[in-house]
């Protein structure tokens, strides 16, 4: 298992970590085949990016809550 310890600002949104991980695991060559995140850590853009730029596929870890947001989500984008 590879652990990456990135710590930033409060303020400094879950997502906006991710990209710093893998560019800081790709320098040493440490890039996961599967990156495991919870829910709260992913938007669209970053699941299609770390595929395409870092091969990296990402995994979502989603728990009951999780499935109902998410479902919520993509019901409330589906018809506006």
């Amino acid at each position: 298992m590879i652990t990456h310890v990135h710590t930033t600002l409060s303020t400094v949104t879950d997502e906006a970590t991710v990209e710093p991980i893998h560019q800081s695991l790709a320098a040493k060559s440490l890039l996961p085949e599967e990156h495991l995140m919870a829910l709260g850590y992913v938007t669209a853009q970053l699941l299609v990016f770390s595929q395409q730029e870092h091969g990296v596929e990402i995994i979502l870890r989603v728990g009951i809550i999780g499935l109902l947001a998410l479902s919520l989500y993509l019901t409330f984008f589906e018809f506006f």
